[in-house]
């Protein structure tokens, strides 16, 4: 609709209500003349005129009033269509701006952008809704008033008004489609720069990570260097926890802006892997400290243990036991025969202890290895320059493996010489054994033999069981006295190589052989 035909229409409107009123005033005017007012006599002609204008003001008074609603609703029909109109060029400018969408990396100007677009699609959503409910409102003024108005030469004004009702309905739900989509990708915007934020808190959180690190960084020197430096770490990694967290949040996220069907997948991906990248040079740093720590703390626990240990067998070793009891015919009550077992006992205790303590040296030598292979990686991992520290740490790590080998030494030493000393002592307690038996058969067998065969046999056969007797009785004889030669032989052969028991082995030797030449020679007597 142009704006002239509006302005026809609204003339056409006041003139009608002029001349209208202008023939209501005329009326009114002869109405007012009376008979005595008359002198012509002209008084019936009068009231005839009048009856017939005021048939004709009624009609008139019906016409003016379809006419003055014909002319409303074509008024109402013009403002309409000129405000459709109006509402539908600003739709279309809507269109092309929803159509531009300008993002920011900038989380205020981002939220910004988000609020200035709801704010302009709720009052593009206030704008239509008032002009359709105007066309509405037009719509039903006509269904009931029962008029026929041609709104041009082709369209009834109801078809008018229903078309542009339906375009504008139309044109707003695709409006309201474009908006939502920029709204969306607005709102995606502002996750992306949250996001972003969020993923730069986190990195910043790592970076002081590595920095706290980087400044306790330290190589201990002793064990109270490493036990410091163990409780320094695990105050570090439950500060670090909530960063841990924060990281695998980042990670969640990302995976749900992404299945989200974000617009820039890419970006989200980018900056997830950057803080996935980061938390795993903090978590490499902290297991590499983490191994530095177990290392040390291994290293001088080990080495402190292993040299008490040393010192205590040190001590032990040196001390003179006479395990053997070779003073006395007895240790404690103790039989010949427990004695060996305890010895023997002994000489294997002795040499599980050997084993032990040298396995334990070994441990603590490698521990040392593996303390300065995890100092040296970490000195390589922070490019630390401190030559100074490192100095000391190896120098203290030398000393200690050097005292520890000097200690190795002498304990292998004095084990050596406590397994002689052991040795000897089973040597000896075998050979009392052996001659305590020499003698109890002596005393027991031999003895009680001869003691028991004074008479020979009354007549032949008790004669010859005699023989047969004496005869294996030689043989069990000449056994014992093998032995006592190898006893003699072996005594000998330990007293000239310096026994410790030599003197106790010469007195065993002594009491077997005068045992022995006793029983001998009563034996050639009987014989």
């Amino acid at each position: 609709m142009t704006p002239g035909r509006l302005d026809r229409t609204c003339t056409l409107w006041f003139r009608a209500s002029m001349l209208f009123h202008g023939t209501i005033q005329i009326l009114a005017r002869v109405q007012g003349v009376s008979p005595e007012m008359d002198a012509t006599g002209s008084v019936a002609a009068v009231e005839s005129a009048l009856d017939r204008l005021n048939k004709q003001r009624g009609e008139l008074e019906e016409l003016w009033a379809a006419r003055k609603l014909k002319l409303d609703l074509c008024l109402r029909l013009r403002l309409f269509e000129r405000d459709a109109l109006e509402v539908s060029s600003r739709l279309e400018l809507w269109s092309e701006e929803l159509q531009h969408t300008e993002l920011s990396r900038d989380t205020l100007q981002a939220e910004q952008l988000l609020r200035l677009h709801n704010e302009s699609v709720t009052h593009m959503q206030s704008t239509t809704f008032q002009v359709l409910q105007q066309g509405q409102e037009l719509a039903q003024v006509f269904e009931t008033s029962g008029l026929s108005l041609m709104a041009d030469s082709q369209y009834s004004a109801q078809t008018r008004v229903q078309v542009l009702l339906e375009f504008l309905h139309e044109r707003e739900m695709d409006l309201e489609d474009l908006a939502e989509m920029k709204r969306v990708k607005l709102e995606q915007c502002v996750q992306l720069c949250q996001f972003q934020n969020d993923a730069n808190q986190v990195i910043s959180w790592i970076r002081n990570g590595e920095a706290m690190l980087m400044a306790s960084f330290a190589i201990p020197i002793c064990l109270q260097d490493a036990e410091q430096l163990k409780k320094e770490h695990e105050q570090f990694q439950v500060a670090i926890e909530k960063t841990h967290t924060s990281a695998v949040q980042v990670k969640h996220r990302a995976e749900a802006l992404i299945s989200a069907n974000h617009y820039d997948p890419q970006s989200i991906r980018d900056i997830a892997e950057e803080v996935t990248k980061r938390w795993q040079q903090l978590v490499t740093c902290a297991e590499e400290r983490h191994k530095l720590v177990t290392a040390s703390l291994n290293f001088y626990k080990t080495a402190e243990q292993v040299c008490s240990v040393l010192d205590s067998l040190e001590r032990e070793y040196k001390r003179d036991e006479d395990w053997c009891g070779s003073s006395n015919e007895k240790v404690g009550g103790t039989a010949p025969c427990d004695k060996a077992t305890m010895v023997s006992q002994l000489i294997n205790k002795h040499q599980e202890q050997k084993e032990a303590f040298l396995k334990a040296c070994t441990l603590a030598r490698r521990t040392a290895e593996t303390f300065l292979k995890y100092t040296s990686r970490s000195l390589q991992y922070y490019s630390y320059q401190g030559e100074a520290g490192t100095r000391n740490a190896d120098n203290r790590v030398k000393n200690i493996l050097e005292k520890l080998l000097s200690q190795e030494n002498k304990v292998l030493e004095h084990w050596t010489q406590r397994k002689k000393r052991l040795d000897q002592c089973q040597q000896f307690v075998l050979f009392e054994r052996s001659a305590k038996q020499a003698i109890e058969w002596i005393h027991d067998t031999g003895e009680l033999y001869l003691s028991t065969h004074t008479t020979v046999g009354q007549n032949k056969e008790e004669t010859e069981t005699l023989l047969s007797e004496h005869n294996e009785f030689k043989g069990t004889a000449k056994e014992t006295r093998e032995r006592v030669k190898l006893l003699i032989q072996l005594a000998d052969s330990l007293v000239e190589k310096g026994h410790a028991h030599a003197s106790a082995i010469k007195q065993w030797v002594a009491a077997v052989d005068n045992r022995y030449k006793d029983f001998s020679s009563r034996m050639d007597k009987y014989r």
